[in-house]
């Protein structure tokens, strides 16, 4: 409880219009103005699953026909239907790229799987191909996210990207900590002795945990730092804290999961009800969806709280336990309908993200979007040509 600076009394005991007068900010004191309310614009997902199963059966069945090929045009077919249904404040998004340039994209990645196939055969083959990756791996990031923003609009105003090859390394060599302490530990451990591999252990993936939760953050920073709309550039507020103590609790979820279910089933083993090694796959099962529901909406939650525009920012809301029942109808339809509800799965997972995340604006959307628009055509930039290659931080 706030005491008042002079009195030592609480500023709920102070008089009414005392109690308000002293919770106002000194720039209002002197008469500057005050900032207006932010306006909260919802997302609205408004696509159904009869509608994009028609779509989805499509081009599954193409894309088997022509070996894959035409995997790039299903690409885009989705992407347009799941854009034009993502509305903000009455307008849809837009996705406005060709199949080509995707195609391309599956070209390299096929060649990269074909290198790395290739590079088995050979011992000198696998240390170029771990020393290529590396080295390609920043660079496939950075084109694919300027595809994606560029391909991107929102009332007729283009998104980008403004990352460069050095700044992903900069922002993503943890990986290559990561990989190197992940084979110095399994060299370790195959010389020492059971017990001391299990005394490791622990630290090991305490260390893992913190790693990955800094690698996250860092990525997460260089995508919404490096991204505009327009020309207007977005801003990550996270600190690496946030991060951290995300996978610590991921990890103290998985471990309530497993001692819950352990309190459930562990009589029934002991009755002879359920076998032991039957159950233990479930149980494990249980601990890794409730470790990957948790770690969804967590991340989603502070990536989007964290992201702001000039004046603008968003506001995400997720819920364990809403995240939760969602994947689990999905899941459970998906395996009585033999994988036929995946399209409506998709669909339903998407109109919950959209109905927990939101813009919040101070100014006019209309305003702005108006005013991004008419810089962007006088910087007259031209989209040039880029590889498309899946990688989503969420």
């Amino acid at each position: 409880m706030n005491e008042h600076p002079a009195t030592g009394q609480s500023a709920s005991a102070l008089p009414a219009d005392t109690a308000a007068s002293r919770e106002k900010p000194a720039a209002a004191a002197e008469g500057a103005p005050e900032s207006p309310p932010r306006k909260t614009h919802p997302f609205e997902f408004r696509g159904n699953g009869l509608e994009y199963f028609k779509i989805w059966i499509v081009n599954v069945a193409l894309s088997i026909l022509t070996l894959g090929i035409y995997s790039a045009w299903a690409t885009v077919r989705s992407r347009r239907y799941f854009y034009a249904n993502t509305w903000l404040a009455g307008e849809p998004f837009e996705y406005l790229a060709s199949p080509l340039p995707i195609l391309k994209g599956r070209a390299v990645a096929v060649a990269l799987l074909a290198l790395y196939a290739l590079s088995n055969m050979y011992l000198m083959g696998e240390i170029v191909f771990l020393i290529v990756l590396p080295i390609a791996a920043p660079w496939l990031i950075v084109k694919g996210l300027a595809f994606r923003h560029r391909m991107s609009a929102w009332r007729n105003v283009q998104f980008r990207f403004h990352g460069t090859y050095l700044k992903a390394v900069a922002a993503l060599w943890p990986v290559l900590l990561i990989a190197a302490l992940s084979l110095g530990f399994v060299a370790l451990l195959v010389k020492s002795p059971p017990q001391l591999a299990l005394l490791l252990l622990l630290p090991y993936v305490l260390l893992l945990m913190f790693l990955a939760a800094w690698v996250g953050f860092r990525f997460s920073r260089f995508r919404v730092n490096y991204s505009a709309y327009g020309t207007t550039r977005f801003r990550f507020g996270a600190k690496l804290g946030g991060y951290v103590s995300i996978f610590m609790a991921t990890l103290g979820v998985g471990f309530f999961v497993g001692m819950v279910c352990g309190i459930v089933v562990f009589p029934l083993i002991l009755l002879g009800t359920f076998n032991a090694e039957l159950l233990l796959p479930v149980v494990t099962s249980a601990q890794i969806f409730a470790m990957l529901a948790f770690q969804k909406q967590a991340t989603t939650n502070i990536y989007f709280n964290s992201a702001a525009l000039p004046g603008h920012d968003f506001r995400a809301s997720l819920s364990f336990w809403g995240l939760a029942k969602t994947w689990l109808i999905c899941l459970f339809l998906a395996v009585v309908t033999l994988g036929l509800y995946l399209p409506a799965a998709r669909v339903r997972i998407a109109r919950y993200m959209a109905d927990h995340i939101a813009f919040r604006a101070r100014d006019s959307l209309e305003e702005f979007s108006a005013a991004e628009a008419q810089r962007a055509s006088a910087l007259g930039e031209q989209v040039g040509q880029a590889f498309d290659v899946e990688l989503s931080p969420f």
